[in-house]
């Protein structure tokens, strides 16, 4: 009998063994692993806490990248308690900025995940991806730490530091260092690059870029300008790159100074001392004492007349009148007329006679306008006599980097 007793007791624990371990491995963790990433440049406004995707942000956000990694779950059993870690180890995060000669770089020391200094919080809202609302994720659970490295973010993301349920729905926040020389840079472009034990790789090419924000914009202008006499047309305002197009209504800007210059360049004096040579013999013109000598190209605009302050200074075209020559000022030197005479025929009408027999005819627009049309073959102006050129506003296109293209007065 005890015997009996005995093998049924051993049948039992054998039983009760069995049952242990297969409930053992019907609750085991279900796995996940990196099924893509998606990457997106991102601004942080540090007063707010809000995260802007747009790619340009003002300088005195912060700048980074978010990282959304997609999971594919891994199912080891019917009954799952939950999703603890990572099945395929992430062994690659880095980020690399071009080198200039063709390569890429590794700056992934200039970034760090977490929250940038100064900003509490970073906002809970995030983005749409298919059907799932993605959440900017920056938070070192169990630590007082607000950044990390990046291989210490790889090293406990792959020890089950996040569920794949939270995974699915993070976007890992990330953000250049505030000391990093790319700081500097108005414009950056860098690659996000990740790979995984199991051979998977994605690279993610993103850009930032810096802009200033409308106060920081008229900050800059007030440097340049009485900010309240001009009405802006155009701007694109970058740290390190700022065009503006307005129009100043201020008469006493600096701009006209610039305009009614006449000065020569070497070449230019060269070139007249030759042609002055060559007309040597030719009597000087008979000019009448109330012709202006020296006219400045102005344009219409809008049903008015207008100064312009061009980009590039070849495009400024001046006409000097002495009794020699008429000299006008292009961006491919000077255009050099031996000058036979000067003749009003009637008010408000001049005619240049050249000694070629060519001619220019200078007619006034309306009585007592400032503004005059010079027809000649080929090309007709309108000019403005240099000492009346402060009676128009002046339109201005502004940049200091680089020239621009010229405003279009025809649009």
């Amino acid at each position: 009998m005890l015997k009996y007793i005995n093998v049924t007791l051993a049948v039992l624990s054998l039983s009760a063994i069995g049952f242990f371990m297969a409930v053992q491995r019907s609750c085991s963790a279900t796995w996940f692993r990196p099924a893509g990433v998606h990457v997106l440049s991102i601004g942080l406004d540090l007063s707010t806490g809000r995260v802007d995707t747009s790619g340009q942000y003002p300088t005195s956000s912060a700048a980074g990248f978010a990282l959304h990694i997609v999971p594919e779950f891994v199912a080891q059993a019917a009954i799952e308690p939950g999703i603890l870690g990572l099945i395929d180890t992430i062994t690659r995060l880095t980020v690399e900025t071009p080198d200039g000669s063709g390569g890429w770089r590794d700056v992934s020391a200039h970034f760090f995940y977490g929250r940038p200094d100064g900003c509490p919080l970073i906002s809970p809202g995030g983005f749409q991806r298919g059907q799932f609302n993605i959440h900017w994720y920056s938070d070192w659970p169990e630590s007082s730490l607000t950044r990390v490295e990046l291989r210490e973010f790889v090293q406990r993301f792959n020890h089950t530091w996040l569920s794949g349920f939270r995974v699915s729905g993070a976007a890992f926040t990330f953000w250049l260092q505030p000391d990093s020389d790319l700081n500097a840079n108005n414009s950056l472009t860098f690659r996000v690059c990740i790979e995984t034990q199991s051979g998977k790789k994605w690279v993610e090419r993103i850009d930032i870029n810096r802009v200033l924000t409308t106060s920081e914009c008229r900050e800059f202008l007030q440097k340049i300008t009485n900010g309240d006499s001009i009405t802006l047309l155009y701007d694109t305002c970058t740290p390190r790159f700022r065009h503006f197009i307005f129009i100043d209504h201020n008469r006493r800007a600096r701009f006209y100074e610039s305009l009614v210059r006449f000065n020569f360049y070497e070449s230019d004096q060269n070139d007249y001392a030759d042609f002055l040579e060559k007309q040597a013999n030719l009597p000087p013109a008979d000019l009448p004492a109330d012709l202006p000598r020296q006219w400045v190209v102005v344009h219409p605009y809008q049903n008015k007349f207008y100064a312009y302050y061009p980009s590039d200074f070849g495009n400024h075209f001046r006409v000097q009148l002495n009794e020699k020559a008429f000299v006008g000022h292009h961006m491919d030197g000077l255009e050099l007329e031996a000058l036979h005479s000067v003749s009003k025929p009637e008010a408000g009408v001049w005619e240049v006679l050249f000694v070629t027999g060519k001619r220019i005819k200078v007619v006034q627009v309306s009585p007592g306008s400032p503004v005059w049309r010079w027809q000649f073959s080929g090309w007709d102006r309108l000019m403005v006599p240099a000492e009346r050129l402060r009676e128009l506003p002046v339109l201005v296109n502004y940049c200091e980097e680089q020239k621009q293209l010229e405003f279009d007065f025809e649009e």
